[in-house]
């Protein structure tokens, strides 16, 4: 068993990540390192946190579920911009399909979609 193996948080990037490669979406923008996060298993939500501390786990967004990193990419209807209907987890978090190919929509949106629930997380917690 590897090193990697050995982490939960790693595994959609175990499944979707089967090559060392750069990965061209990265922009150096707040969706961008958002992303990364994401794809690490260590996206900031209020149930990664609420591991670690005692934290809410309602989404700040929506205050209806536990707000989730898949939450967050692709259930939210809080969140915007609104993800395709039918886009999956493995799109949203820019892993390639099986042909290699990237859903670079659904990689933009998931970066726009971070970014605007950051943005009502840290909005919500100054007040």
């Amino acid at each position: 068993m590897t090193a990697m193996e050995k982490k939960p948080a790693l595994s959609n990037y175990r499944k979707g990540k089967n090559e060392i490669r750069r990965e061209r979406f990265y922009d150096n923008s707040r969706g961008s390192a958002l992303l990364f996060e994401a794809r690490s298993g260590c996206l900031r939500t209020r149930s990664y946190k609420a591991r670690f501390c005692n934290e809410e786990e309602q989404c700040t967004c929506c205050g209806g579920t536990k707000e989730t990193m898949e939450h967050v990419l692709i259930e939210c209807g809080d969140i915007h911009p609104d993800i395709r209907v039918g886009t999956s987890l493995h799109e949203a978090l820019g892993f390639r399909d099986n042909n290699g190919k990237l859903n670079t929509s659904a990689i933009e949106i998931s970066k726009r979609r971070l970014e605007y629930w950051w943005q009502k997380s840290r909005d919500k917690g100054q007040k």
